[in-house]
């Protein structure tokens, strides 16, 4: 069984509890196993990128000390994929060039089980 270590990054609890939710359900369809951790600010993140390496990413975009794409940098350098999630995606449009996907919130189990097809070719 592939593995995958997924770090969630958003600072509304139930949003990173729905998304794990979705990714659970998700590891027994396509046969993988997902390591979920997950922080709620940038800083939290920083820590984790640091200390583990991640197959992927999900960051929030809006985060409360700065935007999700001030991780791609640490990201880029360990080679991990990333998604931006996003409720405002007209306000944020120029910075979707700075990720693998871009979507747009809500986040739907499809939508997730495409995205991660399509980056992880499950």
């Amino acid at each position: 069984m592939r593995e995958l270590n997924i770090l969630i990054i958003d600072d509304v609890p139930f949003h990173r509890e729905f998304e794990e939710e979705i990714l659970l359900t998700l590891s027994k369809e396509l046969n993988v196993n997902f390591n979920l951790d997950s922080a709620s600010n940038i800083k939290e993140a920083k820590e984790k990128i640091a200390n583990k390496p991640y197959d992927l990413i999900v960051t929030d975009l809006k985060l409360p000390d700065g935007l999700g794409s001030e991780l791609v940098p640490l990201i880029r350098d360990k080679d991990s994929k990333i998604i931006a999630l996003t409720i405002y995606p007209n306000t944020y449009n120029e910075e979707s060039s700075k990720f693998d996907l871009f979507l747009h919130k809500p986040i739907t189990a499809e939508s997730y089980k495409k995205s991660l097809i399509e980056l992880f070719d499950l």
